[in-house]
């Protein structure tokens, strides 16, 4: 898809045509322009603008925006989920030191001391 393409499909969208409508008008197939859909939806939430106006404005059904919105917070969900994945693999592993108590107990007790990564002369 070429941007005249989905700058006609915009224009005609814009005019008061439907999606399906505006598709024809530039085109493309139904699932492009609701691809395109799709992305500036997401474009108006990432700068903020509530899921009612991103419906007003983009003549949504609620249950189309319903979708969108859960689509969006599921990809930032795993996109986060990765971005943590990706901390975790990067840093150093606790170092387990084992230690036994120094009170007199009829049975001896051992505790685990989690610690960093030691530095160096320490």
């Amino acid at each position: 898809m070429n941007i005249d393409e989905e700058a006609s499909f915009w224009a005609a969208f814009d005019r008061g045509e439907s999606l399906e409508e505006a598709a024809t008008a530039a085109g493309v197939s139904r699932s492009t322009a609701y691809r395109w859909m799709h992305r500036r939806f997401d474009q108006l939430r990432q700068s903020k603008v509530t899921v009612r106006r991103c419906q007003d404005q983009l003549r949504l059904t609620d249950r189309l925006s319903l979708n969108f919105e859960r689509d969006r917070l599921s990809r930032l969900s795993k996109e986060r989920n990765a971005a943590t994945a990706a901390q975790h693999a990067a840093s150093p592993p606790p170092v387990v030191i084992q230690t036994r108590c120094s009170v007199r107990c009829s049975q001896r007790r051992s505790s685990t001391v989690l610690r960093g990564p030691r530095s160096i002369g320490s």
